[in-house]
């Protein structure tokens, strides 16, 4: 996507230094819309780089064609698709010899994740054109008016949220896929990994815990793939079948920081299983009600089949199973590809994925405790504290189901669209005894660090040009999200004045 740039936002981070520059080539994009994409990048400015630390190349052309050198931000051009759909395109990757083996890696991840300068006017498609960028977003319509600090209740699959998933694919969270066959009597495409591993292949299990290997076949229904006649016994990454009681899709990502989270000890801790057992990327829920933990979910529908094959006049691509493995379907999160979100951030264990990529990423400024695995009614007393100004900032934050949890860590989540405590899914139980304070929002006149100043303006808080909030920011000390049949016991008192919500 290269062409005429009629608007160039640029987005800092907390030095005041640019770490993306987005540039918009179409001018169908509203003020508001700007602003919308704008905001999404700010998120990830704020979680990846929140300091000066952009790799710096040697002089070169910058994008407005000046001889230049110094850090180098990530160039992303934006431009249009019809109708309500999005997409983003990493360019033309470059092997990285950083793990055991080379493995593809797109150019704003070797920017961010490995500090390395990559000059964006050598940057090309697969298909070799020039762009002249690092990355390529196209955007169609989508609604703007929801409020960019809500937590829940938001339009669905709005402009802001629907730009943060897509900044996930650009960042990495990409699976290799290549059309290897064409079955011409059943006119059906069969696609397979490529033959250089994306550095999120790396990260995946099968089924049975095997990792993928280049040109093996993904399989989703159990049955062994011998249509195709180049096969000659090629290794098959069984996904399972989501449509078995007995042997369900079990496909996850796995790696040390979203072990650890996952379990909560050191990922040396582990049993074998355990460690093949991540983030699971097959379902609609994290856990599958067996309580074991598995991991981030994956796959958007039953339906087997559809996923590998391409028949015409099915609304399936052939390539439907690499975006499914694109996609980390944790219940209603943002990185899924699900229908409903109910999230306009990341979850701690999609943060955890990130940090498996290479990313530098402090989760304790925007997670203090986060409970993934089903709990049985046995009471766990939380007493990890939380005290940030990040956006969109969770204290405590229980997803899974059955939990009984007593917070007795106080937190203070400040930040733009924070939440002290989020509950989600099905019949936990939630303690906020005597003494546990559970603060969020800020009053007006609050002093807005210097650092943190220009990240609230972009998430449309007012900050006078002295730092002082014009008005307070809305907190919502307890946030009961989804799900049903919890049952909340609170010992202390509760206050609210205007901005300020508080549990004590």
């Amino acid at each position: 996507m290269q062409g005429s740039i009629l608007a160039r936002v640029s987005v800092k981070n907390f030095d005041g230094e640019e770490v993306f520059s987005l540039r918009f080539l179409s001018d169908d994009f509203t003020t508001e819309q700007i602003e919308a994409i704008t905001t999404a990048a700010q998120y990830w400015v704020d979680i990846l780089k929140p300091r000066g630390t952009m790799p710096v190349g040697g002089q070169g052309v910058d994008i407005d064609g000046n001889l230049v050198s110094g850090p180098q931000p990530v160039v992303i051009n934006v431009g249009t698709v019809d109708g309500n759909n999005a997409s983003s395109y990493n360019m033309l990757p470059i092997e990285s010899g950083q793990l055991n083996n080379p493995f593809l890696v797109t150019p704003s991840m070797k920017l961010l994740a490995d500090g390395t300068y990559v000059d964006p006017n050598e940057s090309r498609m697969a298909g070799g054109n020039l762009v002249n960028a690092h990355g390529v977003m196209a955007i169609g319509y989508y609604d703007t008016s929801s409020a960019p600090l809500s937590q829940t209740g938001r339009v669905q699959r709005d402009l802001m949220t629907t730009v943060l998933h897509e900044f996930g694919h650009t960042l990495g969270i990409s699976a290799s896929g290549e059309l290897n066959y064409i079955d011409e009597e059943r006119q059906a495409e069969l696609y397979k990994f490529s033959d250089i591993l994306t550095r999120w292949d790396s990260h995946l299990r099968d089924n049975n815990g095997n990792s993928a290997v280049p040109g093996a076949y993904p399989n989703v229904d159990g049955k062994p793939i011998d249509d195709d006649p180049t096969n000659g016994g090629q290794y098959i990454f069984d996904m399972g079948d989501p449509n078995s009681p007995t042997q369900p899709a079990n496909f996850t990502f796995v790696g040390k920081n979203v072990l650890e989270l996952l379990y909560g000890k050191p990922v040396d801790k582990l049993t074998e299983e355990e460690k093949n057992h991540g983030v699971a990327l097959q379902g609609l829920v994290l856990n599958d009600g067996d309580n074991d933990g598995d991991g981030i979910p994956n796959y958007l529908e039953k339906g087997a089949d559809r996923w590998i094959y391409d028949v015409n006049g099915e609304e399936e691509t052939g390539n439907q199973v690499f975006n499914t493995l694109s996609n980390i379907n944790a219940r209603n999160s943002l990185m899924s590809g699900q229908t409903y979100r109910n999230y306009p951030m990341f979850l701690e264990v999609e943060l955890a994925a990130m940090q498996d990529l290479g990313y530098d990423i402090d989760r304790s400024s925007f997670f203090g405790r986060s409970f993934y695995v089903n709990g049985d009614g046995t009471p766990f007393y939380n007493s990890a504290t939380f005290a940030s100004l990040s956006a969109y900032g969770v204290g405590a934050h229980l997803f899974a189901d059955t939990l009984n949890i007593i917070q007795t860590g106080s937190i203070q989540a400040s930040g733009p669209g924070a939440a002290g405590i989020r509950v989600d899914g099905v019949g936990n139980t939630l303690t906020i005894p005597y003494g546990t304070t559970v603060y969020s929002g800020l009053p007006a006149d609050y002093i807005i660090p210097t650092d943190h100043v220009d990240s609230f303006r972009n998430y449309g808080v007012s900050v006078l040009d002295n730092g002082v909030l014009e008005t307070g920011i809305d907190g919502t000390g307890l946030l009961v999200a989804y799900g049903k049949d919890h049952q909340i016991i609170h010992r202390g008192g509760e206050e609210w004045n205007r901005c300020q919500i508080r549990f004590r």
